[in-house]
């Protein structure tokens, strides 16, 4: 008896396995995480964390610095993410190849206000992670295509979020030329 409940477990999980790997695989996962800050006696940094997952867009904003002491507590907004934005975001993530893991690190010399970038995306089967961080000063940094391939994709999360929310806005990494 105890042989055939073993049989009767394994054939179910193995007729469910096949369904779970396939929305696995249409599943769309995006992390972002976008620091900004200045290191000097006077340090400080704000980071906005976007994290799309399950039909939602979710914004979690928090600041840490010397003069507030420790770290203020979390602003966190919920968004809906409709078909067309994920398959927006989907082409997007193909088209600027970021299923792929790569990085960009420029040195930074104190005092300086810097920045960092991290995607984490999952798609179709495939995991991406990209690292961006140096100056915030640096303009070959944005002519580098990594870079410019990163902000696309989060620009266009920031424009369905502002869609919904008109004081949530994109703010450059980089400063901005002469």
């Amino acid at each position: 008896m105890k042989m055939i409940f073993q049989a009767a477990c394994m054939l179910l999980l193995a007729s469910a396995a096949p369904p779970l790997r396939a929305a696995e695989k249409d599943e769309l996962r995006i992390r972002v995480a976008l620091t900004s800050g200045e290191r000097s006696k006077d340090s400080s940094s704000k980071t906005t964390t976007i994290t799309v997952s399950a039909g939602t867009v979710a914004v979690e904003q928090t600041a840490t610095g010397s003069h507030r002491g420790k770290a203020e507590a979390a602003e966190r907004k919920q968004f809906g993410l409709d078909a067309s934005d994920r398959e927006k975001l989907l082409a997007l993530i193909k088209a600027n190849e970021l299923l792929v893991t790569d990085s960009v690190t420029l040195p930074e010399r104190a005092p300086v206000f810097y920045f960092r970038l991290s995607i984490e995306t999952q798609a179709e089967g495939r995991r991406g992670v990209i690292h961006i961080s140096g100056p915030r000063s640096v303009p070959e940094l944005r002519d580098k295509r990594l870079y410019q391939r990163s902000v696309a994709l989060v620009k266009e999360l920031y424009k369905i979020i502002h869609r919904q929310d008109k004081t949530v806005v994109f703010e450059e990494p980089l400063q901005q030329r002469p």
